[in-house]
């Protein structure tokens, strides 16, 4: 089931941004950004115990929970094996798989942050930092990321690459926080985002 393709978007504006030319845009690279979000959607559903995902069954209900924790697993491996065929320099091979394992990293790590604190134990002040930091490590990741390969890929300067992985990842934070203003999707037991 398509999303809004959003990171698509953003790979691509990151590469011209970063000096690539847009007819020779690599359409692998938005495939890789879609197949580590759709393999994020996978997990976070079965650890959120969510039901539905883009108005039909979540694949856990549909398939089980082992199959579902799998294909999400395989979504994140394929990606990367699909990175590894990209004609790419091998610098810039490489600085598109250290930033996708360092994103995987965080996601993680936002994904454990988002289920480990439950909100209602929070002091109301502390609750807003604890949004952000998720954000971050999870929409903002992913969308840095974006920004990132497509500035990787086209070959962009360090300084450029890091400017537009930047504000990538200040668009994805952005966003996600208008949609969390639109759905309000707090519960008690743990943020979802």
């Amino acid at each position: 089931r398509p999303g809004k393709a959003l990171r698509s978007s953003i790979v691509r504006g990151g590469w011209v941004l970063g000096g690539g030319t847009p007819a020779l845009f690599p359409d692998t690279l938005a495939l890789i950004l879609e197949l580590l979000h759709a393999g994020s959607l996978i997990v976070d559903d079965v650890e959120d115990g969510a039901t539905e995902r883009r108005g039909a069954p979540a694949l856990h209900c549909a398939v089980g929970v082992p199959l579902a924790i799998n294909t999400g697993s395989w979504m994140y491996f394929w990606a990367l094996a699909e990175l590894d065929q990209l004609d790419l320099p091998p610098a810039r091979r490489l600085a598109a798989h250290r930033a996708s394992i360092a994103t995987l990293v965080r996601g993680h790590q936002g994904q454990a942050l988002d289920l480990a604190i439950t909100i209602a134990d929070l002091d109301p002040t502390s609750a807003g930092g604890l949004v952000s930091a998720v954000t971050r490590l999870k929409t903002g990741a992913l969308c840095r990321l974006a920004g990132e390969l497509g500035a990787i890929a086209a070959g962009a300067e360090p300084s450029a690459r890091d400017a537009i992985a930047s504000f990538a990842e200040s668009t994805g934070c952005a966003l996600q926080m208008l949609e969390d203003r639109k759905s309000t999707r707090l519960n008690s037991s743990h943020i979802t985002i």
